[in-house]
């Protein structure tokens, strides 16, 4: 019997909270034969693990809780948080011309 794998890569981010002070979130999403797992780690000190769109955990920054959902996601997913980005970047390589802003000559 063959055994099919699949797993995609995507990253996110943003900002939230009262439009004169925001703060950044980042969230990693591997979606692994057909299901996603998205780790979101917010500016204030959080982070969330979500499996097909559910938020199914949420941790804190000063609790063990953040740490642990940090393994979940690495458990689920078999990759290392410290290895995401890397892999990322090598698949989708940035493109100044693509830049969702425009070419940097729009702003010169």
């Amino acid at each position: 019997m063959k055994r099919i794998f699949e797993r995609k890569l995507s990253k996110r981010s943003g900002s939230e909270g009262p439009a004169h002070d925001p703060y950044g979130w980042n969230e990693y999403t591997v979606t692994l034969n057909g299901r996603r797992y998205t780790l979101r780690i917010g500016g204030l000190g959080y982070n969330r693990l979500s499996i097909d769109g559910k938020q199914t955990a949420e941790g804190y920054a000063d609790q063990q809780s953040f740490y642990d959902i940090m393994a979940t996601w690495e458990r689920l997913t078999g990759i290392e948080f410290s290895k995401f980005e890397r892999w990322h970047d090598r698949a989708h390589p940035y493109d100044p011309y693509d830049d969702a802003y425009g070419p940097a000559s729009r702003y010169i």
